[in-house]
């Protein structure tokens, strides 16, 4: 009687997702300047977004910023957001998985710091450009969301926008300040060619107002679009926010079905949140709102 051969089976290990490799700043770069520009390869092609951590420390227990950058395999901000006169270690990996990057130390010092700066010539000003045309502006990148000062995570920030020239192929920098001459705290983030861009990590929480706008590369030359704003709070506040938000948009449905003439963007214009009020009413407004709105809902049922 002949014995049953046995089936060789086989073993299938699933392809590893290729790491990307730091290439700017590299390992013990000295960086200085108003930019820190930041750079990877990745063998497999350019991933649709990426995440970039920087930390103080080479375990990365003590993160200062983790950046989800759509913007291709190059992301450049305003060195302001860190620290100077100090080492700092960064690595990438991809959005959808796989592996972070070996990490590349740098150190980042202040411009009076860079021998060279000592004896940099002096640069004239740039004059003033000329006053944008109707036209023009018309073409301009358009802040979409957020707007109007409406709250937004500080910690991880969307921000959206419409180009009534897009293409697919331009370019766009978003950039944010702390006024809107865009002189104070200014972060400047290349966007690639997406309209939609999070910033994770790198804006505060502390219910102060951000100025932001986007520009799309022409040439060498940025054409900046109107100027937006918004309020920076933490994750309770930002979900009051939008908890607040639905109740008006219900309270205002129930106001038309009745016959009332007030609208839902008229109801939503009259928000607290819309009154740049400051960080210690902030919390006191939402609750006011929330039973103004209980108060109206209840008389309009009585009136029913």
């Amino acid at each position: 009687m002949s014995t049953p051969s046995k089936q060789k089976t086989r073993s299938f290990t699933p392809a590893r997702m290729a790491v990307p490799t730091p290439t700017a700043p590299i390992d013990g770069a000295i960086v200085s300047g108003d930019h820190l520009d930041v750079r990877w390869a990745d063998s497999e092609g350019t991933a649709e977004a990426y995440y970039v951590e920087i930390a103080s420390d080479e375990a990365f227990t003590r993160v200062k910023m983790v950046i989800l950058a759509q913007t291709g395999v190059h992301l450049r901000f305003a060195s302001s957001v860190l620290g100077a006169d100090q080492a700092y270690y960064w690595r990438v990996r991809r959005q959808e998985g796989g592996q972070w990057s070996e990490a590349a130390r740098f150190q980042l010092q202040t411009m009076s710091a860079s021998p060279a700066s000592m004896h940099a010539p002096a640069i004239a000003a740039t004059p003033e450009p000329p006053a944008a045309t109707e036209d023009a502006v018309s073409t301009r990148p358009v802040p979409l969301s957020p707007t109007e000062a409406n709250p937004v995570q500080g910690a991880a920030a969307t921000f959206s926008w419409t180009d009534p020239l897009f293409d697919g192929q331009a370019r766009y920098q978003l950039q944010l300040s702390a006024d809107e001459a865009f002189e104070q705290e200014v972060l400047t983030v290349d966007a690639g060619r997406t309209t939609v861009l999070s910033l994770m990590g790198l804006l505060p929480e502390n219910g102060t107002q951000r100025y932001w706008r986007v520009g799309r590369h022409e040439g060498r030359d940025v054409t900046w679009g109107p100027v937006a704003h918004c309020t920076l709070v933490d994750e309770d506040e930002a979900l009051a926010w939008q908890e607040a938000v639905e109740r008006a948009r219900i309270a205002a449905e129930r106001m038309r079905l009745s016959g009332d003439d007030l609208t839902p963007e008229e109801v939503e214009a009259s928000a607290p949140w819309r009154t740049g009020q400051t960080e210690a009413s902030w919390s006191g407004s939402v609750i006011l709102f929330m039973m103004i709105s209980f108060l109206t809902l209840f008389a309009t049922l009585l009136v029913i």
